[in-house]
């Protein structure tokens, strides 16, 4: 790994404690400056159901949000095995011992412009369709997308739907804290004395200035976040419904059409067949290896007889 490579993965890792503080900090201001006290002090009913509900809504975001991210971090993106084509003629893709990999490599339909298998030279590996050499891991992977440096790895076959749930917690998560701390954040800023009910003459303590800064720029950071997130969630939710990577909309590579199966086909081969599942990290739903794909002229054949 060059010197680059490595301070971008000690880069990395400073972002991962920056995320976990962010996320604990935005928790922390929502959860206990306001809705945490109304329930312990209790009130009437309505109080602490309301107060109970936003609370697990809440914690319930959170927890989604982070076992997504702990899963792309940690969830190999999908090295090509170091055995993949071994024993074929880069140009015929004849199979030579009759392996599987082999097979699977005969397969290949991105090739060079001579006609032969793509190859790494660095790796020295052929490189299955969808498959780029990342430079900070030094590996091929497969269906790469980009190296995240907030995730310290890279984004590819394996971990593509973590990354993604990440994204629409995240989002989730910009929308619901303003909206969980506009009752309060209207009692700050009219001076009103924070109290759970009027009919319940519960008063609670009133919050420093610190707490009143903290809860007010929460609010403003996560509109900042939010407007972030559209962007840059709602094209990658453009990539899964286009099933493409972002390499392959970046270099409009031709030919990577031939992997667009239509939006729900496209949706699936990402977040899994299976719909509870679908915004769920609890595990990969999604079928396949990330050696070969299924082709629009293949599902067409199949659609057409019946299949």
């Amino acid at each position: 790994m060059a010197k680059g490579d490595s301070v971008m993965k000690v880069g990395s890792y400073s972002l991962i404690v920056f995320i976990l503080a962010l996320v604990g900090w935005a928790y922390f201001t929502v959860a206990f400056t306001y809705w945490g006290p109304v329930l312990a002090a209790g009130g009437s009913v309505g109080d602490v159901l309301l107060s109970l509900l936003v609370l697990l809504l809440l914690t319930f975001i959170v927890v989604v949000q982070l076992i997504s991210y702990f899963r792309c971090v940690f969830t190999s993106p999908g090295i090509v095995p170091d055995t993949f084509g071994q024993g074929l003629d880069a140009y015929e893709g004849l199979v030579e011992d009759g392996s599987q990999e082999n097979d699977l490599a005969s397969q290949c339909i991105q090739r060079k412009r001579d006609g032969s298998l793509r190859y790494c030279t660095k790796c020295r590996v052929f490189k299955p369709d969808r498959t780029h050499h990342c430079e900070v891991l030094n590996k091929c992977v497969l269906k790469m997308d980009h190296f995240c440096p907030w995730m310290a790895n890279t984004i590819g076959f394996f971990n593509y739907k973590y990354f993604v749930l990440f994204l629409f917690y995240s989002w989730v998560y910009t929308i619901f804290c303003p909206i969980a701390y506009s009752y309060p954040a209207i009692l700050i800023l009219t001076g009103s004395q924070s109290i759970a009910a009027p009919a319940s003459n519960v008063t609670l303590p009133e919050m420093d200035f610190g707490l009143k800064m903290s809860s007010i720029i929460c609010c403003g950071v996560a509109l900042l976040f939010f407007l972030m997130l559209c962007y840059f969630g709602g094209f990658h939710f453009f990539l899964v419904f286009n099933n493409k990577t972002t390499i392959e909309q970046m270099e409009k590579r031709k030919g990577s059409a031939m992997f667009n199966l239509g939006k729900r086909k496209n949706f699936e081969s990402v977040m899994g067949t299976k719909r509870l599942f679908w915004f769920l990290p609890t595990y990969r739903t999604v079928e396949g290896n990330g050696l070969t794909y299924v082709m629009r002229e293949t599902l067409n054949r199949q659609t057409a007889n019946g299949m």
